[in-house]
């Protein structure tokens, strides 16, 4: 499954008591007495007649909290998405979610017993929460690829088809390797995804997703070209007009002339006249020999 296990988990954990709260929201409705004092313009806003909305948040959040053993902080971003895609988006044109979403937990802040509920709405991240809704995104295509039937191939590859869609409009902000839990979560859904679609015969459709570590090996071939030509002018300027440069070109050629020197001795001495073979038998050696030690 995909993006990982433990999200399909969890997504299914609080899918199903996000259903549990479109049903019977009604004794939460004083939850909601005081939202729309939170709305800018209240009169005016376009989320102002969104009480029974709130009223399933303050219902959903209630539900998080008897059950302890979940996080409320992950269920709440779960249920930003499950309520703008299933009633704020279509419904209420002109409503910003950020606020509304805002406004109902501030109103169940004051009513309900979360005693982190104020701080989780202080620390509200749109941008976090847009990243989590794409994983949920890709989770619910994901779940529609492999939970088709069979005979379903025509729409197994629909699916498919979506799925890469979505990947490739979402991996962009990861490539070059970016390390965090939202791309970590897109790599698993890229060797899940390819995994799956061995399996079936669909027409251009990709089998291998963009891989966020591709530019890892571009990184590997620019940067050398860059620093390269840069370390050549800086060398240029140091020799140039810098008194290091003046003492470094001395310096290379005291060297470049002990080298030299060298060489020349070695040369000479490879090709000075070798004594002859004759030379050797006719030089005297004056070597005593005593017989009696033999």
């Amino acid at each position: 499954m995909a993006p990982s296990e433990v999200q399909k988990q969890a997504y299914l954990h609080y899918k199903e008591i996000f259903h549990d709260s479109t049903s019977n929201y009604q004794i939460f409705t004083s939850y909601c007495s005081n939202y729309k004092s939170y709305l800018q313009d209240s009169d005016e806003n376009k989320c102002s007649s969104l009480e029974s909305e709130c009223s399933i948040i303050c219902k959903y959040i209630n539900l998080l909290e008897q059950n302890h053993a979940i996080s409320i902080s992950e269920g709440c971003k779960f249920l930003y998405y499950m309520m703008y895609d299933k009633y704020i988006e279509n419904q209420s044109s002109g409503c910003n979610m950020l606020e509304f979403y805002k406004a109902s937990l501030k109103s169940y802040c004051e009513n309900g017993d979360w005693e982190e509920c104020n701080n989780f709405v202080e620390q509200i991240d749109v941008h976090l929460f847009e990243k989590y809704n794409n994983l949920i995104v890709l989770c619910e295509q994901f779940d529609k690829l492999i939970n088709s039937g069979d005979n379903e191939e025509p729409n197994k590859c629909a699916y498919a088809k979506k799925c890469v869609e979505l990947y490739e409009k979402y991996i962009k902000e990861c490539l070059g390797g970016v390390n965090n839990y939202y791309c970590n979560e897109l790599k698993n859904f890229k060797h899940d995804y390819e995994k799956k679609i061995k399996e079936l015969t669909c027409a251009d459709i990709a089998t291998i997703l963009t891989s966020s570590e591709f530019t890892d090996l571009a990184s590997i071939i620019i940067v050398p070209v860059i620093i390269i030509p840069a370390l050549c002018f800086i060398y240029y300027i140091v020799n140039k007009f810098t008194p290091f440069g003046s003492w470094l070109s001395l310096r290379m050629y005291r060297k470049k002339n002990k080298y030299s020197n060298i060489e020349n001795v070695t040369q000479k001495y490879i090709h000075s006249p070798k004594p002859t073979e004759g030379n050797f038998q006719n030089r005297p050696y004056n070597v005593s020999y005593n017989s009696g030690q033999y």
